[in-house]
């Protein structure tokens, strides 16, 4: 029963406000440990689908942050941002699949991640600029 209310008391207690960098830390995180899907690398006729999907599940995480925490609109881009260093140092640590004609090499996947990125910041309205 205490279980409850403590959980209950969470629950009221809406936003946290916490420092800039424990939210890009958290956003890192995000990218680096999350749902991505990037085990094995998409083959190049599917590269819509995981997109898609990948903007999906992301979508999940990034909506949490928001309600967790309280982020200032200017903070938002480097959200993003570090998101996307985290899913891209993900990739990186993946075995390279080479030139298989079954999956995209490591910089193939590389290159698309900024599609999800890209994709997921214009879906939630912020203007990102990924380089």
């Amino acid at each position: 029963m205490l279980g409850f209310l403590k959980r209950k008391v969470a629950e009221d207690l809406g936003p946290q406000s916490v420092a800039d960098e424990v939210l890009l830390k958290e956003a890192y995180r995000i990218g680096r440990y999350g749902p991505s899907n990037c085990e094995c690398p998409p083959a190049p006729s599917v590269i819509p689908v995981w997109i898609e999907n990948n903007v999906e599940a992301f979508e999940i995480f990034v909506d949490r942050l928001y309600r967790e925490y309280r982020v200032r609109e200017d903070l938002s881009p480097r959200i993003y941002q570090r998101i996307y260093e985290g899913f891209c140092d993900l990739v990186r640590a993946q075995p390279d699949e080479g030139d298989s004609p079954f999956c995209l090499c490591r910089e193939e996947v590389l290159v698309h991640a900024r599609e999800i990125f890209l994709a997921l910041a214009k879906k939630k309205q912020v203007s990102l600029d990924l380089i």
